[in-house]
């Protein structure tokens, strides 16, 4: 307990009850701390006894105690003994935290880029708040923002309270907002701030430029990005929604439960060919295992044809698999694979590819006309065969510096230029 006064001192007090004078004993101001930093102001009010049904007689009475210093407050009522206690208080210097995980640390020094932004947007002391922003400059997290866009700020103005939007305020009057003039925008923003703001000209200016394309019922194929998507967890599984932008500003959507991907293509390591859902070869293929120069039977998937099997195990015996040869699959017509199984390429924000699909139906979002496709694929954009110009400077350049290398690496560089030239139309 800190007293406020420094005397520490308890002051006997009459008070009033609805029919009698009574005597308290009243303490000096004092701060109760909870912590380090905050505290409670309070004044502790005892009571001893009842005196008189007059003031005279209560006065008469406290003599009577032998109680010499004394005053009178009429405003202490009741019988029960109670403590009067402030709002909560702090000692914080004004470049401290005030509340949080970081409170007493100092705001000039700190990183903490969520608890200076909550300083600067809560805190009751405006040179506090001065302070935290002025360190989220610091850090770059708040930046200067002057443009020409003004706004409409509402402001208070008392009102009847049966006004519109009319609210009871600390001094007992009624008021609302209403339009006032226009003003400036205050010329500092947060960086998420500045990324909303960056995206609502880009949805003005996409606005601006997006038409519809085809007529519905067309199918398509187009080069476009995908500018975003979102994936919504319903009761019927995911639904997907895919925003893509083509070279001309045209919005393009799709709205389903199709997650796009780039399938894969399966390769046979073997003789180099890829293979495709499409090949007949797969209908009469069957998993094995084979390395080290040996079919390996506890290996294979699925039961193989008798004269399959055989084959395989004359081959073996007759050692016509070589150590370093491996094989995963064999057909029918006793013809080797060694499939590499293909990996996606899933779609992501700011990937261009070539989108193929039906325009399901012309829309608007935002004030964003949208073209709604369904029944969409993806697919890689090849791309474009070098020119002759091209190749021919590519040769150029490898043979400027050629000079420069020996051994293994002026090999490879000889290998390079040969492949190169190959490519010359």
């Amino acid at each position: 307990m800190i007293c406020i006064f420094q005397t520490c001192q308890n002051m006997k007090t009459i008070g009033f009850t609805n029919t009698f004078y009574t005597l308290w004993e009243v303490s000096e101001p004092y701060q109760r701390f909870i912590n380090a930093h905050e505290f409670y102001e309070q004044i502790d009010h005892s009571y001893i006894q009842n005196l008189s049904k007059t003031l005279a007689g209560a006065k008469k009475k406290v003599a009577e105690m032998g109680i010499e210093k004394y005053r009178v407050d009429l405003e202490i009522r009741g019988e029960h003994s109670w403590t009067w206690k402030s709002e909560l208080l702090n000692n914080f210097e004004l470049w401290e935290f005030p509340f949080g995980k970081l409170a007493g640390q100092d705001i000039r020094l700190s990183d903490d880029v969520w608890q200076l932004d909550r300083t600067y947007r809560e805190d009751r002391n405006p040179r506090r708040r001065v302070i935290a922003r002025r360190r989220l400059i610091e850090l770059g997290e708040i930046i200067r923002f002057p443009h020409e866009d003004w706004v409409n700020f509402d402001e208070l103005e008392e009102c009847d309270k049966d006004g519109y939007g009319a609210s009871k305020h600390d001094d007992g009057k009624w008021y609302h907002y209403v339009p006032k003039a226009k003003r400036a925008v205050i010329p500092y923003i947060t960086k998420q701030g500045y990324g909303h703001w960056v995206e609502q000209q880009e949805t003005k200016r996409v606005a601006e430029k997006s038409q519809y394309i085809g007529k519905v019922g067309d199918k398509i194929s187009i080069e476009v990005v995908l500018k975003k998507d979102i994936t919504i967890d319903t009761a019927y599984g995911n639904m997907y929604i895919y925003s893509f932008q083509d070279d001309e500003g045209n919005v393009i959507v799709y709205k389903g439960n199709q997650f796009l991907i780039i399938p894969g293509v399966y390769t046979d390591l073997i003789s180099g060919k890829t293979l495709t859902s499409k090949d007949k070869v797969w209908d009469k293929m069957y998993n094995i295992g084979l390395s080290d120069g040996r079919w390996h039977t506890d290996n294979s998937g699925g039961r193989l044809p008798d004269r399959v099997r055989d084959w395989l195990r004359e081959e073996t015996l007759k050692g016509s698999f070589a150590k370093d040869f491996h094989a995963n699959s064999v057909d029918d017509n006793f013809t080797l694979y060694d499939i590499e199984y293909p990996k996606d390429k899933f779609i992501r924000e700011g990937d261009r590819t070539l989108l193929t699909g039906t325009i399901k139906e012309h829309g608007e979002y935002n004030g964003v006309k949208q073209t709604i496709l369904q029944r969409i694929k993806v697919a890689e954009i090849e791309p474009e065969a070098p020119s002759k110009a091209e190749i021919q400077s590519a040769i150029d350049n490898i043979e400027a510096v050629l000079y420069l290398f020996d051994g293994e690496d002026k090999a490879t560089m000889l290998a390079e230029i040969q492949k190169l030239k190959k490519q010359l139309p």
